[in-house]
């Protein structure tokens, strides 16, 4: 999630199950080791969303729009929250991390990208994101499904991360979304633990497919 090597960073694109998608014709799909975590937001005495957002963070709301009309912004802050030595490293430059914003911005990776998804701004400039997508089937290898999350790792601001998962968390709940998933890496421990604090439960664990586009 929340790149850069932060406790609060890890790319959890990764997929539990295939769903439809075959990794021997799709370029967007490799294999790899992840854990796939769920959060159950229908319980019926929902435990609570531990954590509190900083004062520092304001996190709003991110439609299909803003994304792609932000995509350039958030494209440069998410080439950097992945960089050499980073669990979930991946080489994108800004243009290529912009060309697959876009990309979940028309529903072309996994799934049409959900109003529960959101954009965090500190001293009035982006800091982050958390990308949410409805990914067929059911959870935890589908249904809303946390394709990324990424922060400004140049930011001297702490929680950013947080503040983002628990507005998404809110938002699901309040729109009675019944569950949220994702995947982490197994190395990503700091991202774990995070998700840990927030509720997700470990699901399934193994070697599992990843989707991205190239």
């Amino acid at each position: 999630m929340a790149g850069s090597g932060s406790a609060e960073g890890g790319h959890p694109t990764g997929v539990g199950h295939p769903a439809g998608v075959d990794a021997e014709t799709d370029p967007y799909a490799h294999w790899g080791d992840t854990i796939v975590m769920s959060h159950s937001l229908t319980d019926a005495k929902p435990s609570p969303i531990a954590g509190s957002s900083t004062s520092s963070v304001t996190v709003w709301p991110l439609s299909a729009q803003q994304l792609t009309r932000q995509s350039r912004e958030l494209g440069r802050l998410h080439s950097q929250a992945y960089p050499p030595g980073h669990p979930d490293h991946r080489d994108l430059d800004p243009a290529a991390a912009s060309d697959e914003l876009q990309a979940i911005a028309r529903g072309e990776i996994l799934g049409p990208l959900l109003p529960q998804s959101r954009v965090a701004i500190a001293a009035g400039a982006i800091a982050g994101a958390c990308l949410l997508v409805d990914r067929p089937g059911e959870a935890p290898g589908g249904g809303p499904w946390v394709i990324d999350i990424f922060r400004d790792p140049n930011s001297a601001l702490t929680g950013i991360g947080r503040a983002l998962l628990i507005a998404v968390l809110t938002a699901a709940r309040t729109d009675r979304l019944p569950t949220i998933s994702l995947a982490v890496s197994h190395s990503n421990t700091r991202a774990r633990r995070l998700y840990d604090d927030l509720g997700f439960t470990v699901a399934e664990e193994g070697r599992t497919l990843s989707v991205q586009q190239t």
